[in-house]
C-alpha cells in the first residue's frame, strides 16, 4: 500500500497576493493511493485537516509559513512522505 503526494511538490513556495480575497487563495491537495480506498486523511502540519473520497482531492487555504502536508489510509498506518511548502506575503 501507498500514499504518494502529486500536488504540492516539496520545496515549492507561493506567495499572498494582496489584491485577492483571503478565502479565493488556495491550493489543491492531491494524492495518487495504490490500493484505492474508500477516503483519504490530509494532514497539515501535523493536525488533520480533511477527509476525502476519492479522487482524494481538497483545498487548502494559504498562510503565511512554512508547512509540512501528508496523506494517509484512514484506517491503517500508511502514509505519505511529507511535503513543505512555504506561503510569503507578496
Amino acid at each position: 500500500a501507498e500514499v504518494a503526494l502529486l500536488y504540492p511538490k516539496n520545496g515549492m513556495s507561493f506567495l499572498i497576493d494582496p489584491e485577492l480575497p483571503r478565502q479565493f487563495q488556495t491550493i489543491s491537495l492531491r494524492a495518487e493511493v495504490t490500493p484505492l480506498v474508500p477516503e483519504l486523511v490530509w494532514y497539515v502540519d501535523g493536525r488533520e485537516y480533511a477527509r476525502v473520497p476519492y479522487p482524494y482531492e481538497t483545498r487548502w487555504k494559504l498562510a503565511e509559513g512554512t508547512h509540512s502536508i501528508q496523506a494517509r489510509f484512514p484506517n491503517a498506518h500508511v502514509i505519505s512522505p511529507p511535503v513543505t511548502v512555504t506561503v510569503m506575503p507578496y
